[in-house]
């Protein structure tokens, strides 16, 4: 139900802008009668914290927190934001600092500060760096609730009741990888080309630098002549979400290192 007008909690959201991800737990908190500010923050190159990019050129954990202090400095200093809460929901919180955390107690003495956790610990990223600040930490990974002792919540769903109609019969999108790609190319392969429709892509990012446009250009062309599967347009949230949703079937692929659901997993199971 929501809330008393009178007594509306405020929230600060903090989320990466991955997928969009962040407009679905923004609008159900608006839903649930929260006023809501929203900061998308942004990535920092050479983050030492990455663990899943080995090849990243890494910083210095003191360059690192240099650069994340100016930015924190900076939006504080901006003047678009009270910074006096209820609740701090951040989604996977790779970009806060100490003095982040710093600024919002003297603000808000009595915020409540959530983590959520997208991603995870050991593969992707060391959210653990953080949590010694929080009071409440949930991860969509089980295998990492277990050995961190946090808690297992598994990515949210939403709705999609209005939707009843099929406009495919198979539906695979997701970021290149190499299990991915061989199943993705095995589905495609294997589907009668005249009776069945189908969507499939891999994702792969543009690269910015002379060098980085060459080595994603060969890669890509690679790709291209075995089985031009790959784009470089990614999916809106919720044009993602009504795909799956018109979609007969729809395949997932685990990426071997983390044992947590997926979103296009948990949205085509909604």
């Amino acid at each position: 139900m929501p809330q008393n007008q009178e007594k509306r909690k405020r929230v600060l959201l903090v989320s990466p802008d991955y997928l969009g991800l962040y407009n679905d737990i923004y609008q159900g908190l608006v839903n649930l009668g929260y006023d809501t500010e929203l900061i998308i923050t942004k990535t920092i190159n050479g983050d030492p914290f990455l663990v899943f990019n080995k090849k990243q050129v890494k910083k210095s954990k003191d360059v690192f927190f240099n650069e994340l202090k100016e930015y924190w400095t900076a939006i504080f200093n901006s003047g678009n934001y009270s910074f006096e809460y209820d609740y701090l929901i951040a989604v996977d919180g790779t970009c806060l600092h100490p003095f982040f955390f710093e600024k919002l107690k003297s603000k808000s003495p009595n915020i409540i500060k959530i983590n959520y956790l997208f991603d995870g610990i050991d593969n992707v990223y060391r959210f653990d760096r953080s949590f010694i600040y929080f009071d409440r930490i949930f991860t969509f990974d089980k295998s990492d609730a277990n050995k961190y002792n946090i808690a297992h919540l598994p990515i949210y769903w939403v709705d999609c009741k209005e939707i009843s109609h099929t406009e495919r019969d198979v539906f695979a999108f997701g970021a290149y990888n190499k299990i991915r790609s061989t199943v993705f190319k095995y589905v495609k392969n294997s589907l009668p080309s005249k009776n069945v429709t189908s969507y499939i892509k891999l994702f792969v990012p543009r690269s910015n630098g002379k060098i980085s446009k060459i080595k994603s250009f060969v890669k890509t062309l690679s790709m291209f002549q075995d089985y031009g599967m790959v784009t470089h347009t990614s999916i809106p949230t919720e044009d993602f979400r009504r795909m799956i949703a018109t979609s007969r079937i729809v395949v997932d692929t685990s990426n071997g290192y983390q044992d947590g659901l997926s979103a296009r997993f948990m949205w085509a199971l909604g």
